[in-house]
């Protein structure tokens, strides 16, 4: 099932019981605002067992792996806010909240 049905159908994916799901591309589950992924991240959390597939997983930023590491390993993984202070060097600006810098890059590695 593509990511687009799957994000139309999420409601019903939700009420299933999945043994196992596989997910390519799963870095496509990196924004932590899509719709795809608020949608589909509790559907793949609420499965036994879950096996994301990607090319690329983290392209340039930590905060491009939080969700992933949320799917696989929510008991490791702290709030938004807790992992962006940490990994990520926070800044704000007019805009916002950037959080595309990066700090302890090597205790996030070794937590992967």
């Amino acid at each position: 099932m593509s990511y687009d049905l799957a994000t139309k159908r999420y409601i019903d994916l939700q009420q299933k019981d999945f043994n196992a799901i596989i997910a390519d591309e799963a870095h496509f589950l990196k924004s932590q605002d899509s719709k795809r992924s608020k949608n589909l991240i509790p559907v793949l959390q609420s499965s036994k067992r879950v096996i994301l597939l990607s090319g690329t997983p983290v392209l340039n930023k930590p905060v491009e792996i939080y969700n992933i590491m949320k799917i696989i390993r929510p008991e490791v993984t702290p709030s938004f806010r807790d992992f962006t202070n940490r990994y990520c060097n926070p800044k704000k600006t007019q805009f916002g909240m950037d959080y595309s810098g990066a700090t302890c890059t090597q205790e996030l590695h070794h937590v992967l």
